[in-house]
């Protein structure tokens, strides 16, 4: 049965920052010009980098595709980039090694004009393909059955809600908020993640409601191997920590340290299954086991000291 979707009238404008990654940000280009939506653009946020030769087609033949090259590297500071210069009244974020379903607008779309009341709603990001990558594993995703709602702000987005690469902001509420910090997210002056949640706990704190919606759909094509999924968490964690350090320091708010401590708890965790990890697939082979696996646990914890050192550092500098 064909799904019947309500429609808002309103334009939506795709945002995804990327740096030479042409060959995926095609891919993730051609699944969201699928869509049978009519009214939306996309803007490529490119870092430092010309435009992939291969996207060339896309660009001259295909009028909603607008590139813009900026001269400085930062997700966040790309993407606020793409706010200021989104026409939308919807600003969608997915990631270019992201692949979207087919109807990933019109359900977009769909759910604001069901729910007037909604500043944002995230979706559902499952592994690209994992049966080929059974040995590896795939971040940033989500896999939630059931709707949500939420005015939380002390709520874990990326558990609760959803990711940065399947959310969609009314660009009103982006405004009235502000931007993301620049110094969160990937390549950003502190590296790692934190940008959506830190946004989300400003949208939220200001008593607008955020949404999860398993129908809209995203599929993530990056595969790590155990170390590299185990590490790049390490690196959200700084970005968790210094946007919830961040935050107590610079509005007193003391509730928010609930999450640093989830954050720490979450990471304390990943050690100990770390090290039983160790034990129960590798020979214990001393030659063999590397540096970096063997203190796999220092950069955890230097990684909880770093988060709360720059967040302190930025509620002292950030006007």
């Amino acid at each position: 049965m064909q799904a019947i979707y309500k429609h808002t009238n309103s334009m939506i404008s795709v945002i995804i920052a990327t740096r030479g990654r042409g060959v995926q940000l095609y891919r993730c280009i051609r699944s969201i010009l699928k869509n049978d939506f009519a009214d939306f653009e996309i803007l490529i946020l490119e870092q430092k980098t010309a435009p992939s030769s291969g996207l060339d087609r896309i660009y001259h033949k295909n009028t909603k595709v607008i590139t813009i090259s900026l001269n400085n590297v930062g997700k966040s500071i790309a993407l606020n980039e793409g706010i200021i210069r989104a026409k939308g009244d919807i600003c969608a974020f997915t990631d270019d090694d992201c692949i979207v379903s087919d109807d990933w607008l019109s359900r977009i779309d769909n759910y604001f004009a069901r729910h007037k009341n909604i500043a944002g709603v995230f979706g559902n990001t499952y592994p690209y393909q994992p049966n080929k990558h059974k040995s590896l594993s795939c971040p940033s995703v989500m896999e939630l059955n059931s709707y949500a709602i939420t005015d939380n702000p002390y709520i874990v987005v990326n558990e609760k809600l959803g990711m940065g690469n399947n959310m969609s902001i009314k660009k009103s509420v982006l405004i009235n908020v502000g931007p993301f910090k620049k110094w969160l997210g990937p390549k950003g002056l502190i590296g790692g993640g934190g940008d959506e949640g830190e946004l989300a706990y400003r949208i939220l704190k200001l008593g607008y409601k955020l949404a999860h919606d398993p129908s809209i759909r995203v599929h993530h094509d990056r595969w790590q191997t155990y170390p590299q999924y185990q590490i790049q968490q390490s690196q959200y964690s700084v970005g968790a920590l210094a946007y919830t350090s961040y935050h107590f320091l610079k509005s007193k708010d003391t509730r928010i340290l609930l999450l640093a401590r989830h954050y720490i708890d979450t990471r304390l965790f990943a050690m100990v299954h770390h090290v039983i990890y160790q034990i129960t697939h590798i020979p214990f082979q001393p030659k063999k086991w590397s540096v970096r696996e063997l203190l796999f646990a220092v950069p955890e914890i230097i990684a909880i000291m770093i988060g709360t050192l720059r967040g302190t550092f930025y509620a002292i500098t950030d006007n």
